[in-house]
């Protein structure tokens, strides 16, 4: 069954129809970030098994998510900069927060969209001979000449994909083969999915927006599926993933409100799981913290051995302990 493959094989065959799908559609652009996003993934995976260093998900993995979603118009740097920051993000989360449930490959490459104002979405058609800058479907439609519940492209063409956007993350076809091939594989929750949709419908319907032309979007489903709707990713019990879920839903469209393009799925999906993440080390803090306090008495004591160990390793006199006298 493919339930039990490891993690990182039914994530890689997942992300196989995308790959397919931006080769076709931006070639030599989408190679190339291939080629990056591998060989520093691979870097991080063997570095990692080199030092015996646990992995829940390879870094190649979280590298090729991450670049997944850089323009094609980009230059390299940008994607070198996500892949490594995707591979260092997953090994440091599993080292020293396992149970923090984010997913690297869309932190990285929200952040570096940030830090960068927008550096990485840098997009254009495929199939041209020509990289001249073009807007993205949500971008165009922000645009001066339409808005509100216009629709500027054919719903059929934002599903194939032949639109500027990411590189591995355009063809909404793509993406739902590969959301099919995960939920098979017992990875993803179809759960999540509605209520993500159903929240969704709060900000368009306010806005008076085109619901069929917002969600029609490869970007958008493509951090669902791989970094949100992943079941390791979500809290425990139904009730708190349903509220997770329609969260999301209204936060995507919110953050597109205030400007933000096709870029608004991972940078809200990703705050979404850090905000979750704080309120669960929150409540755990608040549960333990008897436990957190033992542990920091102990650390204080140990702490309080080394200073007065420290002169006796420097060859000068302890000082003197204070005199007990008893009853």
């Amino acid at each position: 069954m493919p339930d039990t493959l490891p993690a990182s094989a039914i994530l890689s065959v997942g992300l196989v129809p995308p790959i397919v799908a931006g080769l076709l559609l931006f070639r030599l652009a989408a190679a190339e970030m291939l080629v990056l996003a591998v060989a520093v993934g691979g870097i991080a995976h063997l570095s990692a098994r080199l030092i015996r260093q646990p992995l829940q998900v390879s870094p190649i993995v979280m590298a090729v998510m991450g670049v997944g979603l850089i323009g094609p118009g980009a230059a390299p740097g940008w994607a070198l900069g996500v892949a490594a920051a995707a591979s260092a993000l997953e090994l440091a989360r599993v080292r020293l927060l396992p149970g923090l449930r984010v997913h690297a490959g869309l932190l990285a490459y929200g952040a570096l969209y940030l830090l960068g104002q927008g550096g990485p979405a840098a997009y254009y058609r495929p199939y041209g001979s020509s990289r001249q800058p073009f807007p993205e479907p949500i971008a165009l439609w922000q645009g001066p000449s339409f808005g509100g519940s216009t629709t500027p492209l054919d719903p059929v063409t934002l599903y194939v994909g032949n639109v500027a956007g990411p590189v591995f993350a355009t063809s909404l076809l793509a993406v739902v083969i590969a959301a099919a091939w995960l939920w098979y594989a017992r990875r993803l929750s179809l759960g999540s999915i509605v209520t993500i949709l159903l929240g969704a419908c709060i900000p368009v319907a306010l806005l008076g927006w085109n619901l069929g032309y917002q969600v029609d979007s490869g970007p958008l489903w493509f951090a669902v599926a791989f970094g949100f709707a992943d079941r390791r990713l979500l809290p425990r019990g139904a009730a708190a993933r349903t509220l997770v879920g329609f969260a999301a839903g209204v936060a995507v469209l919110a953050v597109r409100a205030r400007g933000y393009g096709i870029e608004s799925a991972p940078i809200a999906l990703v705050g979404l799981q850090l905000a979750v993440g704080v309120v669960e080390g929150l409540g755990w803090l608040v549960s333990e913290r008897e436990l957190v306090r033992r542990r920091g008495r102990l650390i204080r004591e140990r702490a309080a051995q080394i200073r007065f160990l420290n002169p006796l390793q420097r060859g000068t006199p302890a000082p003197e302990r204070p005199e007990t006298h008893s009853a």
